[in-house]
């Protein structure tokens, strides 16, 4: 195929080479692959993502279409025509600003909600129905103040006093650190029962990955299991010296 043949070139003999096409939401896209990237210019310089940020319909259709090589998003459906593995399973948990009454707690449990402000995302994304799904099951009712499809927009709208929210993990990962300490403005608790979210690649199943693809997806992989939810600060002191 055209595809095939493309990607045939893309790995010269003196090294990894070529363009890597990416599809993502914004829940992941923002917060899991700037590391991942981080990490491919350093060890091949002449690899070439691109990544294209779309609804999870959207990015799908766009893998179907071969508009994209590979497909990072949150719960998918299933699709015989694509392998699908997960990177991580991500915690969703209780976000609140450090001025919030609910900061001080170890955990919360849905009916601690009750009749709270909350920042909410939409349900037409994988993650706000996830959300939307367990409150109804926690049999819960909350007091939306405002909806957002955009996980940086409610993380902010917290930031700044409107509400409580539940978000997964990786968008305050910068601001708890992996001791446990805040760093930001926001507090994270955990929530019980447990909510989480599968983060998972999807490639299709005919379709061997060109080196620069494969170099891609067994970094993903890497960073997956590496991956805590926190910000180790010590190490990050470390690296930037």
């Amino acid at each position: 195929t055209v595809r095939q043949a493309q990607q045939s070139i893309e790995g010269p003999s003196q090294g990894i080479a070529g363009v890597v096409r990416v599809g993502t939401v914004n829940s992941v896209g923002m917060f899991l692959l700037p590391d991942v990237l981080r990490a491919m210019r350093d060890k091949y310089p002449a690899v070439r993502p691109t990544i294209l940020y779309r609804n999870s319909h959207e990015v799908l259709e766009a893998l179907a279409a071969n508009q994209v090589d590979a497909a990072v998003v949150a719960n998918p459906p299933a699709d015989r025509r694509l392998d699908s593995e997960t990177i991580l399973e991500e915690a969703i948990s209780l976000v609140c600003s450090r001025s919030h009454p609910l900061c001080e707690a170890e955990t919360v449990r849905p009916s601690d909600l009750g009749g709270a402000s909350f920042v909410s995302l939409t349900p037409e994304s994988p993650t706000g129905e996830l959300i939307r799904n367990y409150l109804t099951r926690m049999g819960v009712n909350v007091r939306p103040v405002v909806s957002t499809d955009n996980v940086e927009t409610v993380r902010k709208m917290v930031e700044v006093g409107l509400g409580v929210a539940l978000l997964p993990d990786m968008v305050t990962k910068d601001d708890i650190g992996c001791l446990g300490e805040p760093k930001g403005e926001l507090c994270r608790i955990d929530i019980g029962p447990n909510l989480t979210r599968r983060i998972a690649l999807l490639t299709w199943k005919q379709i061997k990955p060109s080196p620069a693809v494969n170099a891609f997806l067994e970094e993903l992989r890497a960073h997956g299991r590496r991956w805590k939810g926190c910000t180790d600060y010590q190490a990050e002191r470390e690296r930037l010296g």
